[in-house]
């Protein structure tokens, strides 16, 4: 058998269904086949045509709006609550949790590996370990240990033979696929690093948490939005950059109408505070995005604050990592780990409240006789087939994410409630609803 090719057609992004059904139509148009399509094709009748909405939405950057934001939000106006107590929080509720309960890291470069995973390792950007290599979970050296008894997670940097290997847990696989969040969220993450004997060895880099934006998975040449939370320079135990925000250029700078090159950088905080950061202790670690302020917290206390930048409201998915800087090496002889206690999201409870035009109404939860299966049934406005169902307990811990409507549950005394988030993945933006809390029995 032989193949002729007519036309080769390139694009990037994720395909909606009725993106699809728009080149099945102009390539049978194209071809005088269309009345080949099947009688229900929308495109059998009349050839397709486009418009901006068949492109979806897409974060362009400001370069102007960008750079007048950090201008007006000098130090002393990003510090002025420094010290205070953070603000109570009444109308938010979690939508993500792991205590670490459970060891749920799988590779990020593999799909369909029997695996119910939270977080994917080591993550598709290789440089996020500096001057290591990104080390693969389940090999050796354990750069990834659960601790069952403590109900930790242990991010290290370690070595192979002359090799410096590093750590990286992201919340989503490399092909974007897991948990992310849009809009007004508070992250707050309990970590603590290893006790040293005065400053560290110049090079230790942890990071937790800190994020990209979704979209520059899918749409190479847009800019990737990289906001880094907390990081813990190596080389002044009091140091913290808080807020360190970039926009960084696409896979093509220059390309399509983007950037050229990486924006001017903004920080919310680099400065040393009241608290050698490598005191073996553990401590909270909180950023607030907010629709107007942007608040940087530590045990409770606000550390800084800025307006908050349309960049840190797009679609984002999570990272942690230990990483080495250039520079002299540290002890080979002893382990260097950052121990995670808990990481946790909490959105607004008007963010939950929301419902996209593509659905007639909030999932509805519903559970089998016998209370062993829980049912997520959600209903659409427009047709679609492409469909993810993820499930959370009351407190947040995900149960489960794909694209079966049941879920079985675990038996558990400690049940209370459970949640369904229904993404319409094969729609235009991928728009997703939320279920009403389901109290169990």
């Amino acid at each position: 058998a032989t193949w002729g090719y007519d036309v080769m057609v390139f694009g990037q992004s994720e395909l909606s269904e009725a993106m699809v059904q728009v080149i099945e139509g102009w390539a049978m148009w194209r071809s005088g086949l269309a009345e080949d399509l099947s009688a229900g094709h929308p495109y059998r009748a009349t050839p397709p045509t486009m418009s901006d909405a068949d492109l979806g939405t897409r974060y362009h950057f400001d370069a102007e709006a960008w750079g007048a934001l950090w201008a007006r939000n000098p130090r002393q106006v990003r510090e002025a609550f420094r010290g205070q107590p953070l603000p109570e929080v009444t109308d938010h509720v979690p939508v993500f949790l792991d205590d670490f309960r459970a060891a749920r890291v799988a590779r990020s470069d593999q799909i369909g590996n029997g695996r119910d995973p939270i977080w994917y390792a080591p993550g598709w950007n290789g440089s996020v370990g500096k001057a290591a290599r990104m080390a693969d979970p389940d090999r050796a050296p354990e750069l990834y240990a659960h601790n069952a008894a403590a109900q930790t997670l242990t991010l290290s940097i370690g070595h192979r033979g002359d090799t410096w290997l590093a750590s990286a847990i992201y919340s989503v696989n490399d092909a974007g696929q897991g948990h992310s969040w849009e809009g007004e969220a508070i992250y707050r993450v309990r970590v603590r690093l290893p006790r040293l004997a005065g400053p560290p060895d110049v090079g230790h880099f942890p990071a937790i948490p800190w994020f990209y934006n979704l979209e520059h998975l899918f749409w190479r040449t847009g800019e990737r939005i990289e906001i880094d939370a907390f990081e813990f320079e190596g080389i002044d135990p009091f140091w913290i950059n808080g807020g360190s925000s970039h926009v960084h250029s696409g896979q093509y700078p220059g390309r399509f109408g983007h950037l050229s090159e990486d924006a001017p950088r903004g920080k919310i905080i680099g400065d040393r505070l009241d608290l050698n950061i490598w005191d073996g202790m553990f401590h909270d670690w909180e950023m607030r995005i907010g629709r107007e302020v942007t608040i940087l917290g530590l045990d409770g206390l606000e550390i800084a604050r800025i307006e908050t930048p349309p960049e840190y409201l797009e679609r984002l998915y999570m990272i942690a990592d230990y990483a080495l800087k250039p520079g002299p090496e540290p002890d080979r002889e002893r382990p260097y780990g950052m121990e995670i206690d808990r990481i946790e999201v909490l959105q607004p409870a008007s963010h939950l409240a929301r419902l996209p035009a593509a659905f007639e109404g909030h999932p509805v939860v519903s559970l089998s006789e016998d209370g062993a299966t829980a049912q997520c049934t959600a209903r659409f406005t427009v047709p679609v087939s492409d469909i993810r169902y993820a499930w959370f307990a009351q407190d947040g811990y995900p149960l489960g994410f794909g694209p079966d409507p049941r879920r079985v549950l675990a038996p558990s005394k400690k049940r209370t409630g459970l949640r369904c988030m229904v993404r319409a993945v094969g729609l235009v933006d991928q728009p997703e609803a939320w279920s009403a809390l389901f109290a169990l029995p």
